[in-house]
């Protein structure tokens, strides 16, 4: 109803810091703290974000593709499958 929309307000929130969000994480269970503090600066200050990357398959894909991208001879081939995944 517009009575109601013209007394909405929008109110945006700022990222948090990382040892906020890395404090936050540790509440929801993310021990290990090198964990904690690469989630934080990779989420930009998003608890959704870091929450989000919290899965080891992930990481997992990462350390293939980043190996593959520095090896001495790259299987372009593979890291596009492994990309594609």
């Amino acid at each position: 109803l517009p009575t109601i929309l013209s007394r909405c307000q929008v109110v945006q929130f700022g990222p948090l810091s990382p040892t906020d969000l890395a404090a936050v994480l540790a509440e929801h269970g993310v021990e290990d703290p090198v964990r904690r503090e690469r989630l934080a600066r990779l989420a930009g200050g998003s608890v959704s974000r870091a929450l989000t990357l919290d899965d080891d398959e992930i990481w997992k894909i990462r350390e293939e593709l980043v190996n593959g991208l520095t090896a001495e001879r790259p299987n372009f081939q593979r890291l596009a499958d492994t990309w594609a995944k």
